[in-house]
């Protein structure tokens, strides 16, 4: 059974489309089928690759922020590390500062003590000196005797 018949003309050739009933079930079907696919399978698969594109826009978004706090908190820790180190320095220069006041008041005791004990040490050997010289010039008279009653004989 044929409904209509049309004949196109075209450059290359003739070209002759029959439509009749078989290609209107033929249309039917492809829309049915089209429809069933269109909500069964592509509306949620692009559904799907929507949701899916919009979590990735979330999830780089998030990774932004994260990087971006991330980055600052690494430049406040740079800064308080050097605080740290500075205030570190600053605490070691005080305790040279003190363990050298410290060794220069240790040094100064001792030379202080070393002074008053050389002095000491000195008087004590001077007053050994002193009474040593004056039992031997206390006997200087009788050795005297001694040697000129040896020497004389008499």
């Amino acid at each position: 059974m044929q409904v209509l018949s049309t004949e196109f003309l075209q450059s290359s050739g003739n070209i002759r489309l029959d439509v009749d009933l078989t290609s209107l079930v033929v249309l039917a079907a492809f829309v049915v089928l089209h429809q069933l696919l269109k909500r069964l399978v592509f509306k949620p698969y692009l559904e799907d690759v929507d949701a899916r594109d919009g979590r990735t826009s979330q999830t780089m978004d998030r990774c932004k922020e994260l990087q971006d706090k991330a980055t600052e908190l690494e430049a406040r820790y740079e800064d308080l590390s050097a605080a740290a180190r500075a205030e570190a320095q600053e605490v070691r220069r005080g305790l040279r500062v003190e363990g050298l006041d410290d060794k220069e008041l240790r040094v100064g005791q001792a030379r202080t003590d070393a002074e008053a004990s050389f002095a000491e040490q000195s008087k004590k050997i001077n007053d050994q000196f002193e009474s040593a010289r004056t039992d031997a010039l206390s006997q200087v008279d009788a050795l005297a005797q001694e040697i000129k009653a040896k020497v004389l004989g008499a």
